[in-house]
Protein backbone atom coordinates (compact mmCIF):
# COMPACT_ATOMS: atom_id res chain seq x y z
CA UNK A 1 0.00 0.00 0.00
CA UNK A 2 1.13 3.27 -0.90
CA UNK A 3 1.74 5.89 1.85
CA UNK A 4 -0.36 8.93 2.00
CA UNK A 5 0.88 12.11 0.13
CA UNK A 6 1.34 16.00 1.56
CA UNK A 7 0.93 18.32 -1.13
CA UNK A 8 2.80 21.11 0.65
CA UNK A 9 2.76 24.49 -0.44
CA UNK A 10 4.12 27.78 0.20
CA UNK A 11 1.82 29.75 2.46
CA UNK A 12 2.08 29.03 5.31
CA UNK A 13 5.87 28.54 6.98
CA UNK A 14 4.31 27.58 10.04
CA UNK A 15 2.77 23.90 9.44
CA UNK A 16 4.39 21.14 12.21
CA UNK A 17 6.48 19.36 9.29
CA UNK A 18 7.52 16.53 12.05
CA UNK A 19 3.76 15.31 12.10
CA UNK A 20 4.40 14.53 7.82
CA UNK A 21 7.79 13.30 7.40
CA UNK A 22 8.09 9.82 8.58
CA UNK A 23 4.48 8.76 7.59
CA UNK A 24 3.91 10.98 4.39
CA UNK A 25 5.60 11.11 1.27
CA UNK A 26 5.87 15.03 0.65
CA UNK A 27 4.92 16.61 -2.72
CA UNK A 28 5.34 20.30 -2.75
CA UNK A 29 6.25 22.56 -5.56
CA UNK A 30 8.57 25.50 -6.53
CA UNK A 31 11.02 27.08 -4.47
CA UNK A 32 9.74 25.54 -1.03
CA UNK A 33 12.99 25.49 0.34
CA UNK A 34 12.84 29.39 1.26
CA UNK A 35 9.74 28.25 3.43
CA UNK A 36 11.24 25.33 4.22
CA UNK A 37 14.88 25.23 4.24
CA UNK A 38 16.31 21.76 4.74
CA UNK A 39 13.75 20.12 3.79
CA UNK A 40 14.30 16.82 1.50
CA UNK A 41 10.80 16.37 -0.62
CA UNK A 42 9.74 13.24 -2.17
CA UNK A 43 8.95 15.05 -5.46
CA UNK A 44 8.75 18.93 -6.43
CA UNK A 45 6.65 19.75 -9.25
CA UNK A 46 8.32 22.39 -11.29
CA UNK A 47 5.59 23.41 -13.93
CA UNK A 48 6.15 26.17 -15.02
CA UNK A 49 7.25 26.86 -18.79
CA UNK A 50 9.84 29.78 -19.55
CA UNK A 51 10.34 30.71 -15.77
CA UNK A 52 12.07 33.85 -15.58
CA UNK A 53 14.24 33.36 -12.51
CA UNK A 54 15.80 36.53 -12.32
CA UNK A 55 12.72 38.28 -12.22
CA UNK A 56 11.45 36.05 -9.41
CA UNK A 57 14.80 36.70 -7.46
CA UNK A 58 13.82 39.98 -8.01
CA UNK A 59 10.68 39.61 -5.62
CA UNK A 60 12.61 37.21 -3.49
CA UNK A 61 11.86 34.18 -4.67
CA UNK A 62 13.87 31.37 -5.74
CA UNK A 63 17.06 32.48 -3.51
CA UNK A 64 20.49 31.21 -4.51
CA UNK A 65 21.00 28.36 -6.67
CA UNK A 66 17.53 26.53 -6.97
CA UNK A 67 18.76 24.00 -9.36
CA UNK A 68 21.25 22.67 -7.46
CA UNK A 69 18.95 22.64 -3.93
CA UNK A 70 16.38 20.74 -6.59
CA UNK A 71 19.41 18.33 -7.71
CA UNK A 72 20.47 17.55 -4.10
CA UNK A 73 17.33 17.03 -2.49
CA UNK A 74 17.03 13.67 -3.66
CA UNK A 75 13.68 14.60 -5.28
CA UNK A 76 11.61 13.35 -8.26
CA UNK A 77 11.69 17.08 -10.40
CA UNK A 78 8.24 16.68 -12.29
CA UNK A 79 8.12 18.87 -15.20
CA UNK A 80 6.28 19.86 -18.12
CA UNK A 81 8.92 19.52 -20.37
CA UNK A 82 12.91 18.84 -20.26
CA UNK A 83 14.96 21.55 -17.86
CA UNK A 84 18.03 18.92 -17.43
CA UNK A 85 17.43 18.04 -13.79
CA UNK A 86 19.36 14.91 -12.47
CA UNK A 87 15.97 13.08 -11.34
CA UNK A 88 13.46 14.60 -14.16
CA UNK A 89 9.96 13.20 -14.70
CA UNK A 90 8.41 15.14 -17.58
CA UNK A 91 4.37 14.97 -16.44
CA UNK A 92 2.09 12.92 -19.00
CA UNK A 93 0.47 15.81 -20.03
CA UNK A 94 -1.53 14.22 -23.22
CA UNK A 95 -2.57 11.38 -20.99
CA UNK A 96 -3.79 13.23 -18.44
CA UNK A 97 -5.67 15.63 -20.60
CA UNK A 98 -7.18 12.38 -21.92
CA UNK A 99 -8.37 11.76 -18.82
CA UNK A 100 -9.04 14.71 -16.67
CA UNK A 101 -10.09 17.06 -19.55
CA UNK A 102 -7.73 20.58 -19.92
CA UNK A 103 -9.89 22.77 -17.42
CA UNK A 104 -8.77 20.52 -14.78
CA UNK A 105 -5.33 21.97 -14.55
CA UNK A 106 -5.30 25.89 -13.44
CA UNK A 107 -2.45 25.48 -10.97
CA UNK A 108 0.60 23.44 -9.71
CA UNK A 109 -1.28 21.11 -7.44
CA UNK A 110 -3.64 20.28 -9.91
CA UNK A 111 -1.10 18.16 -11.67
CA UNK A 112 -0.05 16.86 -7.90
CA UNK A 113 -3.62 15.69 -8.37
CA UNK A 114 -3.95 14.28 -11.61
CA UNK A 115 -0.35 12.00 -10.85
CA UNK A 116 -1.62 11.21 -7.50
CA UNK A 117 -5.02 9.72 -9.10
CA UNK A 118 -2.96 8.33 -12.43
CA UNK A 119 -0.35 6.08 -10.00
CA UNK A 120 -3.46 5.10 -7.61
CA UNK A 121 -3.06 6.84 -4.24
CA UNK A 122 -5.78 6.87 -2.07
CA UNK A 123 -4.85 9.34 1.00
CA UNK A 124 -3.92 13.19 0.64
CA UNK A 125 -3.77 15.74 2.71
CA UNK A 126 -3.30 19.21 1.73
CA UNK A 127 -1.00 22.05 3.40
CA UNK A 128 -0.03 25.56 2.32
CA UNK A 129 -3.09 26.45 0.31
CA UNK A 130 -4.66 29.26 0.94
CA UNK A 131 -6.60 30.50 -2.39
CA UNK A 132 -7.84 34.19 -0.70
CA UNK A 133 -10.35 35.76 -2.38
CA UNK A 134 -9.83 39.27 -4.64
CA UNK A 135 -6.59 37.91 -6.14
CA UNK A 136 -5.20 35.58 -9.10
CA UNK A 137 -6.55 33.22 -6.77
CA UNK A 138 -9.59 33.49 -8.10
CA UNK A 139 -9.52 31.55 -11.23
CA UNK A 140 -7.93 28.70 -9.01
CA UNK A 141 -10.91 28.15 -6.47
CA UNK A 142 -12.76 26.36 -9.10
CA UNK A 143 -9.94 24.60 -10.03
CA UNK A 144 -8.58 23.41 -6.95
CA UNK A 145 -12.57 22.09 -5.96
CA UNK A 146 -12.64 20.39 -9.27
CA UNK A 147 -9.23 18.45 -8.29
CA UNK A 148 -10.61 17.96 -4.82
CA UNK A 149 -14.01 16.13 -6.30
CA UNK A 150 -12.05 14.37 -8.90
CA UNK A 151 -10.08 12.78 -6.08
CA UNK A 152 -12.87 11.87 -3.95
CA UNK A 153 -14.89 10.22 -7.13
CA UNK A 154 -11.82 7.96 -7.32
CA UNK A 155 -12.40 7.08 -3.83
CA UNK A 156 -9.33 8.90 -2.54
CA UNK A 157 -9.51 10.33 1.06
CA UNK A 158 -8.91 14.28 0.76
CA UNK A 159 -7.67 15.80 3.75
CA UNK A 160 -7.35 20.00 4.39
CA UNK A 161 -7.01 21.06 7.84
CA UNK A 162 -9.00 24.00 8.99
CA UNK A 163 -11.53 25.44 7.37
CA UNK A 164 -10.07 26.09 3.89
CA UNK A 165 -12.50 23.91 1.97
CA UNK A 166 -15.61 24.53 3.22
CA UNK A 167 -14.38 28.49 2.57
CA UNK A 168 -13.57 27.86 -1.03
CA UNK A 169 -16.79 26.53 -1.58
CA UNK A 170 -18.20 29.24 -0.04
CA UNK A 171 -15.93 31.72 -2.34
CA UNK A 172 -16.67 30.04 -5.05
CA UNK A 173 -20.22 31.05 -5.24
CA UNK A 174 -19.03 34.74 -5.93
CA UNK A 175 -16.41 34.54 -8.26
CA UNK A 176 -16.90 36.15 -11.67
CA UNK A 177 -18.66 33.99 -14.17
CA UNK A 178 -15.64 34.83 -16.61
CA UNK A 179 -13.98 32.39 -14.33
CA UNK A 180 -16.36 29.88 -14.60
CA UNK A 181 -16.76 29.94 -17.86
CA UNK A 182 -12.70 29.33 -18.64
CA UNK A 183 -11.96 26.95 -15.78
CA UNK A 184 -15.16 24.96 -16.14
Amino acid sequence: MKLPILFLALADAKIDLAKYQADYEIWTLNDYYRVFPGLLPDRIFEIHRGINIEELQSQCRFPGDYRKVYNESGAQIVTRHFQGFENERIFPLETAVETFGPSFFVASTSYMFALAIMEGYHDITLEGIHLTCGDQHDYMTHGMLRNIDAARARNIEVRIPGNHESRWREQAKTIKDEWREVYG
